[in-house]
């Protein structure tokens, strides 16, 4: 494959690819190769995101542990780096139904080699609705799926935005009781907020965060509809 925007690429396949992004004061030039093969969220890859129709769904897949190595540029400096990524996609087919004002996702990779990914769907009346699932990615590569009673996620902590008024969730506890995990998941920048003025002209939350607790680990977090 080969999809660029002016001198912003991305080469290969899927499961091996080559990214490269840059500005005026950064750039990015990695090598991302996965470890682990597709995963398939949801059954066999159709996520339902609504219980209000069956047709509110997606195709998501994702490859959850790619290594990475490249170059980090900033402010001139050249940095060589590497790590993990964590690769989604998602194919919808409708946008979120009446009922629902966003969704709280999650991004687990544990230092023991497992991967977790959760999303709770957040309805307007506040309560999570019963579509809410995630997946466990185990160091084998094999995974299982998730229902929204087989996970907790806690808010312990809240982030008000200078810029936007959004007042967020910034901090959480995470259980997945069959799997013995209760971590605590903290963000390692609190103003993390995106303002995507000049694309969808709308306004979220997304970023890195620590882990601690029966696990570690780095963590990913994106907060919709605050």
């Amino acid at each position: 494959m080969h999809f660029w925007i002016d001198k912003n690429a991305l080469d290969g396949s899927i499961s091996r690819m080559h990214v490269m992004a840059s500005d005026r004061e950064k750039a990015i030039d990695l090598q991302l190769i996965a470890s682990k093969p597709v995963v398939l969220n949801g059954e066999r890859g159709y996520s339902r995101k609504s219980e209000e129709s069956p047709f509110m769904a997606s195709y998501y897949f994702s490859y959850t542990d790619m290594e990475t190595k490249g170059k980090l540029t900033l402010g001139g400096r050249v940095f060589e780096v590497s790590g993990k990524s964590w690769f989604d996609r998602e194919i919808s087919t409708k946008k979120l139904g009446e009922k629902l004002a966003g969704w709280d996702w999650f991004a687990l990779q544990l230092d023991d080699g497992r991967e977790i990914m959760l999303y709770s769907l957040r309805r307007k009346d506040s309560a999570d609705d019963p579509y809410s699932s995630g997946t466990v990615v185990y160091p084998d590569g094999s995974s299982r799926h998730l229902l929204k009673d087989d996970f907790i996620v806690s808010v312990l902590g809240h982030y008000k935005s200078a810029r936007t008024g959004a007042r967020y969730p910034s901090k959480w506890q995470v259980r997945v009781p069959s799997e013995r995990i209760a971590v605590t998941v903290s963000p390692l920048v609190k103003d993390q907020e995106a303002l995507a003025q000049n694309s969808t002209g709308n306004y979220y939350w997304e970023g890195t965060c620590g882990i601690d607790g029966s696990a570690r680990g780095r963590a990913y977090v994106e907060l919709t509809g605050y």
